[in-house]
This record gives structure tokens, C-alpha cells and sequence, in this order.
């Protein structure tokens, strides 16, 4: 039992009826707006997380695919002191020649090596095989090389020896004929002494040629020449030197 005293000094409780409304609603729309501000934060702070999300997927996307390109290729420039002729030398991967081109550039470099140079030890067979890639009127103009009394052989006999090195192969077309243009250095050794520096020529050759596999022909020619590959023109100049 509480005493009076006590009845009359505690203090009152106020209740909820004796809380005027006004501060009532004001304490609501305070809550109801600082939850708003949350709600409206929080959105905004997982906007800016999705967009720079997709913002890094796409980066990465757009360095994966810059990557590849990037390369560091070397290449080499070659001046030729002769002639002043310069020219870049590359690399070949697979990817850069194309069967067709490659098997062309060895039939014609084959050719012309053949053709151009001369030992006398193996001067029969290099001229038997010469006529197998030529066309009749280009295997004329070769044989004229070797008749008369000015004939190569005469004038080289067996004291000389020429060997030709081929410098580059150009492809091109002309007219829906397959054209090259051949550089090449003609060397020739004296066979008395071979340590003498050799006498040198720088020549350009055009080519016209082509592909004949279907052509009927004999064995022996099919064995050497398995493509058909003849030339249809054939013409050897100087090199215009500087």
C-alpha cells in the first residue's frame, strides 16, 4: 500500500489521449520521409552498381577483343649498295601466302635458276630440263642462246661457272595472264681461281606463265613437272642502276 504521500508526489504518466495530434503527425511524416530518402538512396546506390557493372563487362569485352591486334612485328630493310635498291624483308607465317602463290614462286624461281645459270658438268641435263617448262616459241628463244659460234657454251666452256640468286619474285596480272617480274644477281666465278671476286650482274626478268595439268603428257615430263607449269613468255633485261 502506498502511503499519501507517495499518492501525491508521483509523478503523472501522460497518456496517449493527452499527445496533441499535430505533434503526432508531424513525428509520422518525419518517419515516412526519412524512409522515403532511404528508399530513394538505396535505388540510386544499385543504379550506379548495375551501370558500372555492365560498364566493366563491357571494357573487359572491349579489351579482349583489342588484345589479338595488338602485335609487334619486326621487319628488316635491305639496301642494296649496287643498284640503290631497297626493299623490306618479312616474316611469312602461313596464314600470309596462299598454297598457289608459294608452289608459282618455286616453279618460277626453279626456272629461271635453270635457265640463267651454268655448269658445265650439268649443262645436258639443265637444258633438257629447261625446255620441259617452257612454251615451243620460249624454247626456240632459249636454244638460239646455245647455236652458233658466239653459243654460251663456246664462250664459257669449262673455265666459268654462272650461278644465278634470285632477289625477289613479284606476282601480278595482265589481261587474265599470270605475270612475274624476277630480280635477280648473275655470278660468275673463274674456275682457275675461284677465290677472285666474281663478276657480278644484276638482271630483271618478266615472266608470263601458266598452269596446264590436264594436258596430256608423258611420264618423264609428269615426274619433273607434276603441275604443268610452262612459261608462255620470257624476257631478261639490266637493272637500271642508280
Amino acid at each position: 500500500m502506498k502511503t499519501l504521500f507517495e499518492k501525491t508526489t508521483a509523478p503523472k504518466k501522460a497518456s496517449n489521449a493527452e499527445i496533441p495530434k499535430e505533434i503526432n503527425k508531424d513525428a509520422l511524416d518525419f518517419e515516412q520521409s526519412v524512409a522515403y530518402m532511404v528508399a530513394v538512396s538505396n535505388r540510386r546506390a544499385w543504379t550506379v552498381a548495375f551501370v558500372s557493372l555492365i560498364m566493366s563487362f563491357l571494357l573487359i569485352a572491349t579489351l579482349t577483343l583489342l588484345i589479338p591486334l595488338k602485335s609487334v612485328e619486326p621487319y628488316v630493310i635491305r639496301y642494296d649498295s649496287t643498284t640503290g635498291y631497297t626493299d623490306i624483308v618479312t616474316m611469312l607465317t602461313e596464314q600470309d601466302v596462299h598454297v598457289d602463290e608459294a608452289v608459282s614462286k618455286y616453279f618460277i624461281s626453279q626456272y629461271v635458276k635453270l635457265r640463267e645459270s651454268y655448269y658445265f658438268e650439268t649443262l645436258q641435263q639443265d637444258y633438257d630440263l629447261v625446255q620441259l617448262f617452257g612454251a615451243q616459241r620460249v624454247n626456240d628463244e632459249y636454244r638460239m642462246i646455245y647455236n652458233g659460234a658466239n653459243s654460251r657454251d663456246k664462250k664459257l666452256g669449262n673455265n666459268f661457272i654462272e650461278r644465278a640468286e634470285i632477289l625477289s619474285i613479284v606476282l601480278g596480272e595482265s589481261a587474265g595472264i599470270n605475270t612475274a617480274t624476277v630480280r635477280i644477281k648473275i655470278l660468275r666465278y673463274d674456275k682457275k681461281d675461284i677465290k677472285i671476286t666474281p663478276r657480278e650482274r644484276n638482271k630483271i626478268v618478266t615472266i608470263s606463265y601458266e598452269y596446264a595439268a590436264s594436258k596430256t603428257m608423258k611420264e618423264f615430263y609428269r615426274l619433273n613437272n607434276p603441275l604443268g607449269f610452262r612459261i608462255l613468255s620470257y624476257r631478261i633485261d639490266d637493272e637500271v642502276t642508280r
